[in-house]
């Protein structure tokens, strides 16, 4: 975790000035089978786990229409009924 980016910031400042930045050469007839070493970005087992149950949820529907049939139902026949003395509790309670 980086939490004081303007450290980070000045540190880099210091390597970047120091380096000629006209001697760099272009990269020409790059070998795409060829393997780089270099620097790697590897997700924790968490966050691996935490996009697949992301995709998950982004392949479900926005709106269940199985509840919104439901309760539109029981609205319209007078049958859904509100207890009051559970949403106070949940209310209170956390």
């Amino acid at each position: 975790m980086i939490s004081n980016s303007g450290h980070i910031q000045s540190i880099t400042g210091i390597y970047l000035n120091g380096i000629d930045k006209t001697a760099a050469k272009p990269r020409n007839n790059i070998d795409i089978n060829k393997t780089d070493d270099g620097d790697k970005i590897v997700l924790s087992n968490e966050s691996q786990e935490f996009s697949s149950y992301l995709n998950k949820l982004r392949s479900m529907p926005d709106v269940r229409m199985d509840k919104v049939n439901f309760f539109s139902a029981q609205i319209n026949n007078n049958d859904y009924k509100i207890d009051s003395q559970k949403i106070a509790g949940k209310i209170l309670n956390g």
